[in-house]
């Protein structure tokens, strides 16, 4: 069916109003403009167009619906050498301003108040630094369990910016006071690992009242939950007086297998694997909250990865720091694991804290053993070698299929390794060999 569009069209010395059919070409159009509008006609080497009001030329090939003429629009009939310029806009500053709108990375409040938290638990560590020591340990202790306490009270009453800041300043104070308390207290106190224990076991602690009680972070609380009960072991095993290599093969194999639960302490601490019995009990219907529980079940993974992974490192850190044979064969089969362990995380926050444990592993390791520099420069060398191929390869899909049934059996190979190597951390081959 044919639609009509009403158009005024201007000639040299002429107007019309007209109604013109929508559906017919342009050109078809021209002939009978020039005749109602008395145009002279000359040679056909300077046709006739039709321009809009703002300067833009019809097509001759298209139809007026096509080119989006609407009705009342005003059309001027000239010769195609006399037809002006179409206007060039120049929008640079209103494309600037939405490029500016339309950035992921702007500065908004999240980082001042980010940035902020930094700056209070920098502040508040330092003084706490040069005081802590005596009867200030105590002191300061203290004041960092009531600003917690305060921070917790806070964010469940809603007043969450206060929380924050009371947080960052309770874990200001709570570092170099943990890190005293172990010097005091822990028999292997004096040594890095333990501190570093100590230390991580309060910040996670900090995190998950304030972040996970105070401000209702679940999945925040549940990583902080792996944290703390990493630390407490740690320490736990500190105190039966076992030496630090020892305790470090410990927690080294526990955070492996811990690792390994991830995902399934994850899905059920979120309520993701008891969603298939409420949709067979028809008590689910609400598709929301599948899909939130799933991103639930996400962030907690996420934390956990993270909490798990800080243990692993300061104790396979320490196992490759260790002179003895045993020890370092421990820490390469756990760095191992560790690394192709991160295939079982989806999401790049989760693999990338088990990434930045195998890194730490790397660089104490080469730092412990900087006086055997020959062999320290051939096993960077060969690390950063995988690092290049691993970057520039693309594997086709059945190169990937082999590579992981590969990495499965390195990492069988790696597990099975643990347990010899261990007993041998703890000195039982000799007593047997003593024995027999």
């Amino acid at each position: 069916m044919s639609t009509f569009t009403r158009v005024t069209v201007l000639g040299s010395r002429k107007r019309v109003d007209l109604v013109a059919p929508g559906d017919e070409a342009v050109a078809a159009l021209i002939a009978q403009l020039v005749e109602l509008l008395d145009e002279r006609t000359e040679s056909a080497a300077r046709p006739m167009t039709l321009i809009r009001a703002s300067g833009h030329q019809l097509g001759p090939e298209e139809s007026l619906d096509e080119q989006g003429v609407r009705a009342g629009d005003v059309l001027r009939l000239v010769r195609v050498d006399d037809a002006p310029a179409p206007p060039e806009v120049a929008d640079v500053t209103d494309v600037v301003a939405e490029s500016r709108d339309g950035q992921t990375g702007l500065w908004a409040d999240v980082h001042r108040i980010t940035a902020a938290c930094i700056g209070i638990t920098l502040l508040t560590g330092i003084a706490s630094s040069l005081l802590v020591g005596g009867t200030a340990m105590l002191e300061l202790g203290g004041a960092a369990l009531l600003l917690l306490i305060s921070a917790t009270v806070l964010g469940l009453t809603g007043v969450d910016r206060l929380a924050l800041a009371l947080s960052a300043a309770s874990l200001g104070l709570a570092l170099p006071t943990a890190a005293q308390a172990s010097l005091a207290w822990m028999p292997q106190g004096s040594s890095l690992p333990v501190i570093a224990f100590s230390v991580s076991g309060v910040a996670w602690l900090v995190v998950g009242c304030a972040f996970g009680v105070g401000l209702r972070q679940r999945a925040v609380l549940r990583g902080s939950i792996v944290g703390v009960a990493a630390s407490a072991v740690a320490l736990g095993v500190d105190l039966l007086g076992m030496t630090v290599v020892e305790e470090s093969a410990i927690i080294g194999v526990v955070s492996v297998v811990v690792i390994g639960l991830l995902p399934w302490y994850s899905m059920t601490a979120s309520g993701l694997t008891g969603l298939d019995d409420l949709v067979i009990a028809g008590t689910l219907s609400d598709r929301e909250t599948l899909r939130s529980t799933v991103d639930d079940a996400y962030r907690s993974l996420s934390w956990a990865s993270l909490a798990a992974a800080i243990p692993a490192s300061i104790a396979v850190g320490a196992l490759v720091a260790a002179d003895e044979p045993w020890p370092l064969a421990l820490g390469i089969s756990l760095t191992l694991v560790l690394a192709l362990r991160t295939r079982a995380f989806p999401l790049a926050w989760q693999a990338l804290p088990l990434w930045g444990a195998v890194a730490v592993v790397a660089v104490a390791a080469a730092i412990a053993h900087v006086e055997a520099r020959d062999d320290v420069v051939t096993g960077l060398a060969a690390a950063a070698a995988a690092c290049v191929l691993a970057c520039v390869a693309r594997p086709t899909v059945q190169t990937r299929a082999r590579l992981r049934r590969l990495g499965n059996r390195i990492e069988t190979i790696a597990v099975v390794a643990l347990v010899p190597c261990a007993i041998g951390v703890f000195g039982i081959y000799p007593t047997l060999l003593g024995t027999f």
